[in-house]
């Protein structure tokens, strides 16, 4: 039977592009879980947690600013904004 007639087949590329897809995804969640893990009162720990998303944000939004030719401080600013703008609409729904 022709090699076609088996179906598509999973090559080792396949499996390390999910591979890094997974470790991009599951790599950034480690700095914002820290808190919970080394700080005993839970309100502190989530402040810590949300300030350091806000840290990750304003780095990713300098990065893909600087990337795409536009200016990193105000990309980052604009990201960690928008980062604190929803946690702040959280804490006013009650979180």
């Amino acid at each position: 039977s022709p090699a076609s007639a088996k179906g598509p087949r999973l090559r080792m590329e396949d499996y390390k592009a999910a591979l890094g897809i997974f470790i991009l995804v599951v790599l950034p969640t480690f700095p914002v879980v820290l808190p919970f893990l080394f700080v005993s009162t839970t309100e502190l720990a989530v402040r810590l947690s949300q300030a350091i998303s806000l840290v990750m944000l304003y780095i990713a939004g300098a990065a893909l600013a600087h990337y795409s030719g536009g200016r990193a401080w105000l990309g980052g600013l604009t990201m960690a904004g928008t980062g604190a703008a929803l946690i702040a609409a959280i804490i006013a729904l009650g979180g």
